[in-house]
């Protein structure tokens, strides 16, 4: 029986991670304000913090299981454009907050959501329970 841990697949969720932890504060730099461009360590740090608990969660549910190679990259691969996707919306998406706050207009829906500061745990968490549903399949004990 083949043994289900490989060392490459960690390798490359990790560095999947890595990457999207480093463009996520170049969105930020590119279309945020002031505060993206001179908090962009700590947001590198955070994001570096973040997948690395992603990544470690996405191996340890999948320590039972042997997943094709193609499985492995296509999901770490949607689930990083999906947290680069969420940070262009974050940053780029333009709210007039003097108005917000005067009570001349409210946010969106969209708006709320993007603007959340549980979203990025919680997109997280969403692919997390994902990954677990789609690899009962590939258990092998």
């Amino acid at each position: 029986m083949k043994s289900p841990y490989n060392a490459g697949y960690s390798l490359l969720v990790f560095a999947s991670q890595a990457a999207t932890a480093c463009i996520i504060p170049l969105v930020g730099f590119v279309f945020g304000g002031t505060d993206a461009r001179t908090y962009w360590p700590l947001i590198l740090v955070f994001e570096i913090v973040r997948g690395g608990f992603f990544a470690a969660a996405f191996l340890y549910i999948a320590r039972t299981a042997v997943l094709p190679r193609r499985y492995v990259i296509g999901f770490n691969l949607l689930a990083s454009s999906a947290q680069c996707g969420l940070a262009l919306l974050f940053y780029a998406l333009p709210i007039d907050w003097l108005a917000v706050n005067n009570g001349e207009k409210s946010l969106s829906l969209l708006e709320i959501w993007i603007q959340s500061p549980l979203v990025w745990w919680g997109m997280g968490a969403t692919f997390l329970v994902a990954h677990a549903a789609l690899i009962q399949r590939y258990r092998t004990a």
